[in-house]
């Protein structure tokens, strides 16, 4: 009996030793080797398929900042300020078109959009403050809500293709961008 008890304490002993080692290795190679951009966009493609491979690669490797970030929670970090200041920039401009604006329906459609980018800003300041404290529930909730500003402006502004097209480099920058954000922040939650 007392053989068994030693030989079930040694082999609880080796198993608990054995995980131990994988996951501090698991843990050395996410923290200390140089972060693979193509993987890291491939796993937030797992999470958000709509990201396309190509665009993520080369937005990461576009930004030189990049290069010192060396894992996946950083680059989320990285990434959502990004998305963050593209959203202000739409913000800005959409701000400075409804000034310009002198019809009042299309100055509320502006008004309209930059509420829409002004939530989008408030959720991707407090992501960044949940990203820091690694409550990444919360931070996926506030991506998610981000992603769709451009989609529900560009609603806003049905029918002002001119406006539309204006917008839509903003637009579309700041969509890829809070896409691997939000891809990023799953892949590591």
């Amino acid at each position: 009996m007392k053989t068994n008890n030693i030989f079930y304490l040694n082999f609880t002993l080796l198993l608990l030793i054995l995980s131990s080692h994988v996951s501090s290795s698991d843990l050395n190679q996410t923290c200390k080797k140089p972060l693979n951009l193509t993987e890291a966009c491939k796993y937030a493609i797992d999470h958000v398929p709509f990201i396309v491979l190509d665009h993520c690669t080369s937005l990461l490797k576009s930004d030189k900042r990049v290069r010192s970030v060396t894992d996946l929670h950083g680059l989320a970090l990285h990434v959502t300020r990004l998305a963050l200041n593209r959203a202000v920039n739409a913000e800005s401009k959409i701000e400075e078109l409804m000034d310009l604006e002198g019809s009042p329906s299309l100055k509320k459609s502006f008004h309209t959009c930059f509420e829409v980018y002004s939530d989008a800003v408030d959720q991707l300041r407090d992501a960044l403050d949940n990203m820091k404290e690694m409550v990444y529930g919360s931070v996926v909730d506030q991506l998610k809500k981000a992603v769709g500003a451009p989609e529900s402006c560009e609603k806003a502004l049905k029918g002002m293709h001119k406006v539309v097209k204006s917008l839509s480099t903003v637009d579309q920058e700041y969509e890829r961008l809070a896409a691997v954000a939000l891809g990023l922040a799953k892949s590591v939650e």
